[in-house]
């Protein structure tokens, strides 16, 4: 095999591997939130600090989003909205306990 035989092979195992890489994590994503209608209960409990008001409602609404954004991470045709959509998911829920944090102890806003 030729040095760029050998190279355009690696090149394709990377990425080979990579994707393989995403869409466990695609699938272990959307089982998350398909595990928030099954065992609703242990989701409820995890979130009633975050979302103090109508939790069971976030837990479902949280539930949809992570099946949502898994699903479009193992399509290679939408992987790349779905890692955006996981992007702005983490943004959002590390907004919501910054949130809380403040709130916790008690700095007042200006």
């Amino acid at each position: 095999m030729t040095r760029s035989g050998a190279a355009a092979t690696r090149k394709v195992m990377r990425k080979k591997v990579a994707d393989a890489g995403l869409r466990s994590a695609g699938v272990l994503i959307a089982a998350s939130g398909v595990a928030h209608f099954v065992v609703p209960s242990v989701f409820v409990f995890i979130s009633r600090w975050l979302f103090p008001k109508d939790t069971k409602t976030m837990v479902q609404i949280n539930g949809a989003a992570e099946t949502a954004i898994g699903v479009a991470i193992v399509n290679r045709r939408t992987r790349v909205w779905g890692i955006l959509g996981l992007l702005g998911y983490a943004a959002y829920l590390g907004d919501r306990v910054v949130r809380d944090v403040i709130r916790r102890i008690g700095v007042s806003r200006r």
